[in-house]
């Protein structure tokens, strides 16, 4: 089937967000200060522009909570399949660990805490509750689901 040039649909953006443990393999979660999912917390991390998704990765971290991050691995590829009000989303979701600063407040955030597997917040924002049950309960690597 032949679509007419202008008339395809929109296609989805990506992001890359950051699974952060700490010591005793809880994992960070930051308070979103801006809408969507204002006061939700949600793993660190957001758009990839003209760059690599590790450099996202580790830009957005930075921008957000004014931590280095360095990543560990990749954990896996999701859409946020109606989860995010703006549109389609793919998210490219990384393991990594903080080498350098503490998590601070900023524009976009409104706090940062770490969370253990079993105190996970009920107001998870986007499709990051998906992320977190699946990464607890696989933390060697995604599972494809098939359909």
């Amino acid at each position: 089937m032949e679509i007419p040039f202008g008339s395809e649909k929109k296609y989805p953006c990506c992001s890359s967000d950051v699974i952060i443990l700490n010591e005793k393999n809880e994992v960070l979660l930051t308070r979103r200060g801006v809408e969507p999912f204002k006061n939700s917390w949600i793993l660190p991390g957001g758009r990839i522009k003209q760059e690599s998704p590790v450099d996202a990765a580790v830009r957005e971290v930075y921008e957000e909570i004014g931590v280095t991050v360095e990543i560990d691995r990749l954990y896996g590829v999701y859409t946020s399949e109606g989860k995010d009000p703006r549109g389609g989303r793919i998210t490219i979701a990384f393991v990594g660990h903080i080498v350098k600063g503490t998590p601070q407040k900023t524009l976009e955030v409104l706090d940062t805490l770490y969370f253990a597997k079993d105190e996970l917040p009920n107001d998870i924002g986007f499709h990051h509750k998906d992320i977190l049950d699946e990464f607890f309960k696989y933390p060697e690597g995604q599972i494809i689901h098939k359909k």
